[in-house]
């Protein structure tokens, strides 16, 4: 019988019955290596060849490379910095709760009170005030919901020359669900006026 040009094809019939080595097309004494955990360990090479390293950092490899910008320049320099663009921080609900109180006798107070949403943490930033004359504001967060024991945060006077109050707090005050924010607004002029505050942050 004549010998045909043909190929045999594998069957196997249960795994590592048959062993195949991945080799390179041309050079075939160049096989892919498998590790004993079965990891094939592979190399990044650079465009002329040279092979791109990492550096080991606790459990990371992070790769060795410098930032280069459409001319070949590297960034991260004073005269090559990186850009940045900042944008304001939209995690969570803005909120700005206004609120104001007519003719308040002279001596007497009102309260300016929110209550942070079910399921939310206020983180409060800030605090604005403002009367015709003169007046007192003090910042109080409830110790718990519905307990109406408040501890203050924070107090500030105006004088009739400088009407407005402004309360900026540098690390947010966090105030749980269903706690109050309480803003005691104090008219200390000696005839009656309209005092309003407005509560200001962020609901996460």
């Amino acid at each position: 019988m004549a010998d045909f040009n043909s190929s045999l094809p594998i069957r196997t019939e249960a795994n590592g019955d048959a062993a195949v080595k991945v080799v390179d097309g041309t050079i075939t004494s160049q096989v892919l290596g498998v590790d004993a955990s079965g990891r094939v360990t592979s190399r990044i090479v650079a465009s002329n060849g040279d092979n791109i390293t990492s550096t080991v950092a606790g459990a990371k490899n992070p790769v060795d490379a410098l930032l280069r910008d459409a001319a070949g320049v590297v960034f991260g320099t004073a005269t090559n910095p990186i850009a940045v663009s900042l944008t304001v921080d939209s995690v969570g609900d803005e909120i700005v709760n206004y609120d104001t109180s007519a003719a308040i006798a002279g001596g007497a107070s009102d309260n300016h009170d929110y209550t942070v949403s079910v399921g939310k943490t206020l983180l409060l930033k800030q605090v604005e005030a403002s009367g015709s004359g003169r007046a007192k504001v003090e910042v109080q967060v409830e110790s718990g919901v519905a307990t109406d024991v408040f501890a203050t945060q924070y107090v500030q006077f105006n004088s009739t020359s400088t009407p407005n109050m402004s309360v900026l707090f540098s690390s947010p005050v966090a105030v749980a669900a269903g706690v109050r924010v309480r803003i005691i607004r104090t008219n200390r002029d000696n005839q009656a006026q309209d005092l309003y505050s407005t509560i200001l942050g962020q609901e996460v």
